[in-house]
């Protein structure tokens, strides 16, 4: 008997634990036992004359099968209906002990298994197990200290949306990060899933099939490992090529590398190539580019913030064999600034700042600077507010009034650069400089004792070999006791570039470098011309590093989450934002505002225009004199409120003395 009872339980565990149809199994025996055992009571009598008035029921009922259930399911549900069989036909009250006990075992299994279920939802939740049911949605792979920015861009240009994101780590971390850092009015819905985006029903699972986004981030819990975050994406890429996507349904996707040589294998997985973002190549270039030209990083947080602005790719058909320069003023609230196209291989070519006798043709599109003031779409060429003017606002091709062209609007090259540090971002500010340079730059590599011995000899030699353009030299310091002997060193350079420390954490990584500065402060004051660009994790510290003497303060995560926010919206951008930054190329500058008209006061933009036209350059707008150094974009035809400090910020081939 024991032996059976234990097969019989053994079977019992196995069916549970295994099919999914235990709960019906419940739920059917449960009605099992109330239509046999109600209909079992009927035909012993239960419904007779002398059963009802042993009940105090005075008047007989039909005895059908309503009251036949009801007085079964009465007794299961209810233990204490058993007292009202009192007087009842013997049978009768076997019927209704036997139905009691059943209803005893049934009930409380029905709900101990309701109670499990509910708790195996939660938990589900907890753990971030869940199949997520969501169409045009955000799907973030991997997780890193990114996200949370990368949210908060994607929360100003997308509203009423869901985000998930794909990890390994604790969902209740994950939720409690956002929490805390998480801008507050955030239309987003984040749902945090614990996974690996190595496994296609992980992908599936989240719904990967039937997004709009994908924005697959490089994981930074290992810094000195880079590679493995590298190979993790790539397994990730090569499982997505292979997914059958719902027609004309395949969703943006933007990857994030550690090494800028990925790159290429990606590009070779992918068909078309799917855009990626290097964050130490993007940060180096963006650090240089400060150096050259101070308030570049204000220019280039404005352009990616959507706080007011955007960058757009539109298809204008009205505009086909029109002049550049003919375009340029017939946008009232936006900006042409290049000409796109797409390669018959399906890549995308871009031209920024072309000239004015620029002939558009079939297939050309507009790259514009345009105001935002509401969510995008997830249209792949959203041309929403851009007003056409019937005509052009000014002759393109008018040279009257224009000034000529100063022998210093010419970017000073760096000739002599400081580079304090070492970070992921060190190999490419070091290409950047490379690029730059038109004659050999000396660039001097100040690293602290003890934190990177292994850079020795055989490796400035490589780097020589690397960069030919550059003679690098090396001094190992001591910042706290050794400042006074670093003080003619720092004096005599055109730019100090200070990299974060990857070895502490991001806040500890700030304030050292802000001690740093204040050591060196004399030298920096001695020399007014020295651009002092610091490298940034978080944005948090400007509240105290705007005390400090620092021309542009690079917070690396956060732009680069920026960027990889708007190519996630807008895939086409991703050659624009690489072209700013490329040496040789266009960029932005920010010029004295006397440089390009003697008017005081109210400035009418359409005349700067014009004669930044005649320049080959594209107008953008104006930086505000003094500290804050606000940019603001003038779109249209607007009058400029100036002073004489004020700059004026253009599109630019860049030029080199």
């Amino acid at each position: 008997m024991s032996r059976l009872t234990q097969k019989l339980r053994y079977l019992i565990f196995i069916f549970s634990a295994s099919s999914s149809l235990f709960p019906f199994f419940l739920v059917a025996l449960f009605f099992f036992v109330i239509v046999v055992l109600g209909m079992g009571a009927y035909f012993v009598g239960l419904f007779s004359i002398d059963s009802l008035s042993a009940e105090g029921i005075d008047d007989q009922l039909d005895g059908g099968l309503i009251d036949t259930f009801w007085w079964s399911l009465k007794h299961v549900l209810d233990p204490g209906a058993f007292s009202e069989d009192y007087g009842a036909p013997f049978l009768v009250k076997v019927f209704a002990f036997v139905n009691t006990l059943m209803g005893l075992l049934l009930v409380g299994a029905l709900i101990g298994f309701i109670v499990n279920s509910i708790n195996s939802m939660m938990e589900q939740v907890k753990r971030g197990s869940v199949k997520v049911e969501e169409k045009r949605h955000v799907v973030i792979l991997g997780w890193n200290d990114k996200v949370t920015s990368i949210i908060n861009i994607l929360s100003r240009g997308l509203s009423r949306m869901s985000v998930v994101i794909l990890s390994s780590e604790e969902p209740q971390e994950i939720r409690e990060r956002l929490r805390q850092r998480l801008h507050v009015g955030s239309g987003l819905r984040v749902l945090p899933q614990r996974g690996s985006a190595h496994l296609t029903s992980e992908l599936d699972r989240v719904a990967l099939r039937q997004a709009a986004a994908v924005i697959m981030v490089a994981d930074d819990t290992d810094r000195k490992n880079v590679v493995s975050s590298d190979i993790s994406s790539i397994k990730s890429l090569m499982l997505l090529k292979g997914f059958n996507f719902p027609e004309g349904r395949r969703p943006n996707l933007v990857v994030e590398v550690s090494e800028d040589s990925t790159r290429e294998l990606i590009e070779g997985i992918s068909n078309p190539p799917v855009p990626s973002v290097s964050g130490g190549d993007f940060i180096g270039k963006t650090l240089v580019q400060c150096a050259r030209s101070p308030g570049y990083s204000n220019i280039y947080t404005k352009l990616l913030a959507l706080q007011g602005y955007r960058l757009v790719i539109a298809e204008f058909p009205e505009f086909e064999d029109a002049l550049f320069g003919d375009v340029v003023s017939r946008f009232e609230s936006a900006i042409p600034i290049g000409v796109s196209w797409m390669e018959d291989d399906g890549r995308r070519a871009i031209i920024l700042n072309p000239e004015a006798d620029y002939d558009l043709a079939s297939g050309d599109e507009l790259v514009l600077l345009s105001k935002f003031a509401g969510d995008l779409t997830w249209q792949p060429r959203d041309s929403s507010n851009l007003r056409i003017l019937s005509q052009p606002a000014f002759d393109a091709f008018a040279d009257d009034n224009a000034l000529e062209v100063p022998e210093n609007v010419a970017q000073t090259r760096l000739e002599r650069v400081a580079v304090v540090g070492y970070s992921n971002s060190f190999r490419s500010v070091l290409e950047a400089l490379n690029g730059h340079a038109t004659e050999k730059s000396q660039v001097l590599l100040l690293n602290e004792e003890g934190r990177r011995p292994e850079l020795s000899l055989p490796d400035l030699e490589e780097l020589g070999n690397l960069f030919p353009n550059l003679e690098v030299t090396s001094e190992f310091y001591n910042f706290e006791t050794e400042s006074a002997r670093l003080q003619p060193q720092i004096a005599k350079q055109d730019a100090l570039i200070v990299l974060a420390d990857e070895t502490v954490s991001g806040a500890d990584s700030d304030a050292g470098i802000a001690v740093n500065l204040l050591r060196l402060g004399e030298a920096i004051e001695s020399n007014p011309s020295l651009s002092v660009v610091i490298e940034v994790f978080e944005s948090a510290s400007s509240d105290y590093l705007g005390s400090l003497p620092v021309t542009d303060a690079v917070f690396g995560p956060e732009l680069l989450s920026m960027q990889m926010a708007q190519i996630a919206m807008r895939p086409a951008l991703a050659p624009v934002f690489r072209e700013l930054l490329n040496a040789g190329g266009i960029e932005m500058r920010v010029r004295p505002l006397a440089e390009y008209t003697q008017a005081e006061g109210a400035i009418d933009f359409r005349e700067l225009q014009r004669i930044c036209m005649g320049r080959n350059e594209t107008a953008l707008g104006v930086a505000r004199a003094g500290a804050s150094g606000e940019v603001m974009f003038c779109l249209g035809s607007e009058d400029v409120a100036s002073q004489p400090e004020d700059k004026i910020v253009v599109l630019a081939q860049q030029l080199y003395m």
